[in-house]
Order: C-alpha cells, then structure tokens, then sequence
C-alpha cells in the first residue's frame, strides 16, 4: 500500500477501506460511475485524435463539467 495514501487518510481522518475483491456490491457509486464513463463519455472520444494524456484529461474534465454534473440525477432529482 502506498505510504502516501495512508499519510493522507491519517492526517485527513478518513478510515481507508478496501472492499472485498469480486464482490462490486460494497462499491457500487464508483462501479456505477465507471460504467457511465464507458458508456457515455468513451464512446464518444475520437481516439485518433487523442494522442496524449493531457489531451484525454482535457476532453474528460470537459465531459464531467458539461455533461455529467448537468445531468437530473433519475432517483434523487
């Protein structure tokens, strides 16, 4: 594990818990998320046009604040 991570956590007071591998239930916003990311911001990136990971970082951070946030959340309004 990483010194840093831990060092944050400590100083920060946040308990750090991993879930249990193959068991997706105990993470379900960040499983939820990543298939969101999949299947709405990757299918639209032109990967040829992509050619460096600022670029990529560029175009997602767009997607997040233009798209995702914007969006009525369909169980909490």
């Amino acid at each position: 594990m990483d010194s840093a991570l831990l060092r944050a956590c400590a100083r920060l007071g946040v308990k750090l818990i991993h879930s249990t591998p193959g068991r997706p239930q105990g993470r379900g916003k960040v499983e939820r998320f990543f298939r969101t990311v999949r299947e709405q911001f990757l299918i639209e990136v032109d990967t040829g046009k992509v050619t460096d990971l600022p670029t990529l970082n560029r175009l997602f951070t767009a997607w997040v604040e233009q798209d995702y946030r914007r969006r009525v959340h369909s169980e909490t309004g």
